[in-house]
Formats: C-alpha cells, sequence, structure tokens
C-alpha cells in the first residue's frame, strides 16, 4: 500500500499567500478525456500539484487508473509539462510523456498512450476537455498546507490512503487502496455539524467473522468494509445531515451476476439491502445518511432478510390433496388383509394344539 499522504486543495477567495503550493483538481465540467479504444476516462479523481499528478482516473469500460503507483507515476516539472506513466487495472502501463498542462488556463493538451488504451486525447474539439485548477508557482516546492491557513479554511478536501477529516462548510473526498481496487467516500459540504474524520477498514474474511456471511452467499472481495466517522472527542458518529456517496471495487469477472449491496444493522445484526446501489463494471456506487460496515454479496436471491437469503420469487406452496384409490385396488387390499388375519389365527391354533401334546 503506498505511504498514506493528505492531498488538499484549497480555494481560497481572494487570498494570496506567496511560496505555498497549492494542490489542485480537475475542474467537474471539464473532466472528460477520450480514448479511441476504451471510450471516455473520467479524471475528475485526478490530484494536480507541482511535481506529480495522484488520485486515479475512471474508465466504465475498463476499471480505474492510478496516477502515482509503487512502480511508476506521472510526474509534473512545476510548469505542467508531464513525464512517466500511469497504470490501469486492465489497461497496464500509459504514457503521459506527450501531455501538458497549459500554465496559464490549466487546459491538458496533447496524447497519452498504451498498448490497450490506445491513444487518450484531452482537447477534442467538441466531446472531450480536461481542465484543472492548478497553476504552477513561481517559487521552489514547499511542504503541502494544512486544512486552515491564517484563518481560511480549505473548501475542498482530498484524502488518499490516511484518514480525512472535514468541516461542515467542506466538501471532502478520501481515497483507500484495497485488495480489490480503490474504495471511495465523497462527502458534501453541510453533511456534518462540526470537525468530522472519515476512516475506510478493509476486513478480510476469516475465522473470527466468517459467520456474518449468510448461507447461500458468498462475500465478494472475501472483505467487508467498515466507514466510520468520528467527532473531535472521537465519539463515532452513525448520521448526517446530506447523504454521502461511496464506492466499492468489484472484480470485472462479477459482471452480470446476481450481487447486491448491504449494509449491517448493529442492533440485530440482520443485513440490509440498498435497493439503488449501481453496479457497473469495477465499482458499486451508493449513498446513505448513516454508516456502518457494508457488504457486497453474491446470492442466489437478490434480498437477504434476517440474515438469510431468500428466492427472489416466492416458493409456490403445494396443495394438500387426498388422492382415490381405485375400488379395485380396495378390494384387494380387503381380501389380503382378511387372508392374513386368518392365516395368523389358523397358525396361533395349531402352535396351541403342539404345546398341549408335549404337556
Amino acid at each position: 500500500m503506498p505511504r498514506p499522504r493528505l492531498l488538499i486543495a484549497l480555494s481560497l477567495a481572494g487570498l494570496s499567500i506567496p511560496g505555498l503550493v497549492f494542490a489542485g483538481t480537475v475542474l467537474s465540467a471539464h473532466k472528460y478525456a477520450w480514448s479511441n479504444k476504451v471510450g471516455y476516462i473520467n479524471f475528475g479523481n485526478v490530484i494536480v500539484d507541482s511535481s506529480a499528478l495522484s488520485g486515479y482516473a475512471w474508465s466504465s469500460n475498463a476499471g480505474w487508473i492510478k496516477f502515482n503507483p509503487s512502480q511508476g507515476g506521472v510526474k509534473n516539472d512545476g510548469n505542467g509539462k508531464l513525464s512517466g506513466s500511469a497504470w490501469g487495472e486492465s489497461l497496464g502501463w500509459i504514457d503521459f510523456g506527450n501531455v501538458t498542462i497549459s500554465p496559464s488556463t490549466g487546459k491538458f493538451s496533447g496524447t497519452a498512450t498504451g498498448n490497450v488504451v490506445g491513444t487518450i486525447t484531452f482537447d477534442c474539439p467538441s466531446y472531450c476537455d480536461v481542465q484543472t485548477d492548478w497553476r504552477p508557482s513561481s517559487e521552489p516546492a514547499r511542504p503541502r498546507v494544512s486544512q486552515s491557513i491564517g484563518g481560511s479554511v480549505a473548501r475542498f478536501i482530498i484524502a488518499t490512503d490516511t484518514p480525512m477529516t472535514v468541516m461542515p462548510i467542506q466538501t471532502g473526498s478520501l481515497t483507500v487502496v484495497t485488495t480489490a481496487g480503490p474504495a471511495h467516500i465523497n462527502v458534501p459540504s453541510g453533511a456534518v455539524p462540526d470537525w468530522t474524520t472519515f476512516t475506510i477498514t478493509e476486513e478480510p474474511l476469516g475465522g473470527i467473522n466468517t459467520h456474518l456471511v449468510p448461507v447461500n452467499t458468498s462475500l465478494v472481495n472475501e472483505a467487508f468494509y467498515t466507514v466510520t466517522a468520528t467527532d473531535r472527542q472521537g465519539n463515532l458518529i452513525h448520521h448526517f445531515d446530506k447523504p454521502i456517496t461511496i464506492t466499492l471495487p468489484i472484480p470485472a469477472s462479477l459482471e452480470g451476476d446476481s450481487l447486491g449491496l448491504y449494509w449491517r444493522n448493529e442492533t440485530n445484526g440482520e443485513w440490509v439491502q440498498i435497493p439503488d446501489a449501481v453496479f457497473t463494471k469495477h465499482a458499486v456506487t451508493f449513498s446513505v445518511t448513516h454508516l456502518t460496515m457494508f457488504a457486497i454479496f453474491k446470492t442466489i436471491a437478490t434480498a437477504i432478510e434476517h440474515g438469510m437469503p431468500k428466492p427472489s420469487l416466492p416458493i409456490p406452496e403445494v396443495e394438500s390433496k387426498t388422492v382415490p384409490v381405485p375400488q379395485a385396488e380396495m378390494d384387494g387390499r380387503f381380501w389380503l388383509i382378511v387372508f392374513s388375519a386368518i392365516l395368523v389365527v389358523a397358525l396361533y391354533e395349531q402352535w396351541r394344539g403342539a404345546k398341549k401334546r408335549t404337556e
């Protein structure tokens, strides 16, 4: 797992602080690039700073693309000239050496290439456009700033592989790389009442938790995912004023299978399905106003009640009927019973007579 680090993009209206280098985000209205082999790629979770790119891009056809993999990564020379490679879970290495970011507008231009992804274009005439709010700094890079500077508060927090703390006026995005791929939390502004810290924990399936998997059900990724939020004192926060969006990874090989996303009711231990969860090729996304343990189950049924999977259609009741026996068969049974009774009586009398003769 990559070394934990916190990447923060600050929106400080009207405030200029010399010497501080801010990480930038890709603008929500300008986040789609185009691959001639896999189609649109969403760069909305990519982070840009003066030394490197980090975070993930997403292709609905080919999954996640990581910009800071352990054996590679996309670098920025500080003026928008990119180099190095990103890694796609289904696409392999993607070379960004021919991509630049405009120092004045933040627009991406040029092409990135890979054996599987083909050519990624960033500035199509009308159907693709990627732009960031990052701008080069005139001074040498310094450590990334904390969450508040001079009384001004960051409006947007992005954290990777580390707990994320947000305030009520902040929007936050947390990414944690799990065994099966990245998991995400997106927290809108106004969702929390005070300073709140979010974490995602992956709990592998093992001896102490196998009882949590309902019968006739398999646990996707062989892992449970617990999303927690705590206040300043470390107390757990379970409910929020606005929905929090969570994305969990799923293997592409399970596409089309009967999958369900569930949350665990900690009071009674039941698994409750989230019916509006959206499954794509590599992930499932859902929104909740409470946090607990979540799991993806592959089941015979499409619903789980009281911890047990049930068929999606009711099992038809079998009507109890008395099947009439033909008259001829009834007559045969009657005479068989009579003959058997006579035979038993005769044998008994024969036994009594033999006993008297021996006395």
